[in-house]
């Protein structure tokens, strides 16, 4: 019996297993995470699209994206409501595009190494976290691979011009490091071309990158308020963090290049160079934006983790891919990353849709509600959670103690994009005389930590008069 065990786990290849066990993983996030709370940069997108509301086109001028991505969950949202959970499904398009990716790779890779790439596509911190965030990412994840499969396809000869000028141009709209991304890999196609003696299709594509790399300008500088932003204006900082959390998203592809190296692999070259082209002018173009107006973030490097993949995996030396088909250790190495990343992606970081209707009661409509650094996201998160701003916002400086309040009205202030302890409002308060209790979110995790980050709510107590 020991031996008919031995035998069949001898004959196991872990590794096209652990890509299974990704696929999994991805669907349990899917299932238990699909209504998670809303958190600020989601009721953004929310309050941009005011589903079932007026557009306010000088939201979408002056956000430092491009608004397609807003009008998708707009019309979306007309179906299903704009403040839906099932909005999420916007994303879908990005799974699709991933799926595409994969079975055009399958011509390019064998059986084991396009299970190593399923696997380090499936079980990272982007693609778990990212897919049912309803920002524009898991989108630029899912293009940005599959224009890496459609360059690789046109490298082997088969003419992908006009499919990955499709596909710069939808990343284009989506975001500008897409439009990086998608103009790299157009312009690597183009030299592809020219190389090969192919001058009228290498031409071609010159013109469709030309053309697109215009409309990206004019939309940015002619027609939006994108100039608005530059300068440091934004919260991006120049620091090494996006890149140190760029590697702690995807620890299972941090251990396959520690693997290669420690096998004497190097980089390989043709294909995995290649790959590893576009990222690399992103980057560089990055950087040199980042001398006048900081733009890498960790969500923004996104449109690097196909190309890094891909490399990784090309470059992999066949002795380790042998040894990681026969390993049970690869396996568990990605059930455990994929279960981490999974668990934090269907996790609720804030509880705002709770914290907003807490503090707009009825017998509070038209009485402030004090917010200790209001933005456009405050107003937008009662427009899209209660219909109307049912209370106007005021800073707590603006605070008075003998402002006339309904008795039966108690709720004086909420938040959740401030940093520090909820404890620092209550005694803000209790500095100004006034006795309050916190409210704290309904989730025992988030309550237990008391972070103002997660949401809060505060009552005057008994003791205050109005």
């Amino acid at each position: 019996m020991m031996q008919a065990v031995s035998a069949r786990l001898a004959r196991t290849d872990w590794l096209t297993l652990g890509a299974a066990l990704g696929a999994a993983l991805a669907l349990g996030v899917l299932l238990l995470g699909w209504n998670r709370a809303f958190w600020y940069d989601e009721v953004f997108t929310l309050g941009a699209a005011a589903a079932g509301r007026p557009l306010d086109w000088d939201v979408l001028l002056r956000d430092v994206h491009p608004p397609t991505y807003v009008l998708l969950v707009r019309g979306l949202g007309a179906a299903l409501g704009g403040d839906s959970p099932l909005l999420r499904l916007v994303n879908l398009p990005g799974l699709l595009a991933l799926l595409a990716a994969l079975a055009i790779l399958s011509r390019h890779l064998d059986r084991p190494r396009l299970a190593l790439l399923a696997a380090l596509i499936a079980v990272n911190g982007y693609t778990l976290g990212l897919m049912l965030d309803l920002r524009s990412y898991f989108l630029l994840l899912g293009l940005a691979t599959l224009g890496h499969a459609l360059l690789l396809d046109d490298a082997a000869g088969r003419p992908r011009t006009a499919a990955l000028a499709l596909n710069a141009a939808a990343l284009s709209a989506l975001h500008f490091f897409g439009a990086a991304i998608g103009l790299a890999l157009l312009l690597l196609s183009t030299l592809q071309h020219w190389r090969a003696g192919r001058r009228a299709r290498a031409a071609a594509s010159a013109a469709l990158g030309a053309a697109i790399t215009a409309g990206v300008l004019l939309w940015a500088f002619g027609i939006a308020r994108t100039a608005d932003s530059m300068g440091g204006r934004l919260w991006i900082t120049n620091d090494p963090g996006p890149f140190l959390d760029f590697a702690a998203q995807q620890i299972p592809l941090a251990l396959l290049a520690l693997g290669i190296a420690a096998a004497g692999g190097r980089l390989a070259p043709g294909a995995a160079r290649a790959a590893l082209v576009a990222p690399a002018l992103v980057l560089a173009a990055g950087l040199l934006i980042a001398l006048h107006t900081p733009v890498i973030s960790t969500r923004n490097l996104v449109v690097g983790v196909p190309g890094v993949t891909l490399a990784a995996v090309l470059s992999t030396p066949q002795a380790l891919l042998d040894r990681l088909r026969a390993t049970p250790l690869t396996a568990l190495v990605l059930l455990l990353a994929g279960l981490r990343y999974g668990d934090i992606a269907t996790q609720d970081a804030q509880m705002i849709r709770w914290a907003v209707t807490e503090a707009t009661p009825p017998e509070c409509d038209g009485v402030p509600l004090y917010v200790k650094r209001p933005d456009i996201v405050d107003e937008m998160a009662q427009q899209v959670f209660r219909g109307s701003v049912r209370r106007p916002l005021e800073d707590f400086s603006a605070f008075e103690r003998t402002a006339p309040r309904p008795p039966d009205c108690t709720v004086l202030a909420m938040g959740w994009h401030e940093l520090g302890r909820v404890a620092l409002v209550t005694d803000y308060f209790a500095d100004h005389d006034v006795a309050t209790e916190a409210v704290l979110p309904p989730d025992p995790r988030l309550a237990r930590r008391g972070l103002m980050t997660h949401g809060f709510v505060i009552r005057a107590t008994p003791e205050t008069s109005p």
